[in-house]
């Protein structure tokens, strides 16, 4: 129950970040990535890499190569 009150938090903030901050990709990768260690936690491994690989392309369009990083490792983990 907990994690699902967190996903739902957490795609509300979503929601709010493509409304206000769309030229601050990074702010929604996070959140993204959130909700993918959300879904990991609910055994909802589709949806929790879709959460991923968004965040991950997001990430990769801005260049920072430690938020790739983070990203990549969270999607690693899926398959561990």
């Amino acid at each position: 129950k907990q994690f699902e009150q967190g996903r739902e938090l957490c795609e509300n903030a979503l929601a709010l970040y493509r409304g206000i901050s769309p030229e601050q990709p990074l702010d929604e990768a996070r959140c993204l990535t959130t909700l993918g260690i959300l879904y990991t936690e609910l055994n909802d491994r589709d949806k929790a890499r879709e959460k991923h690989e968004r965040a991950l392309s997001l990430r990769e369009k801005q260049n920072v190569p430690r938020d790739v990083a983070e990203s990549l490792i969270y999607l690693g983990r899926l398959y561990a």
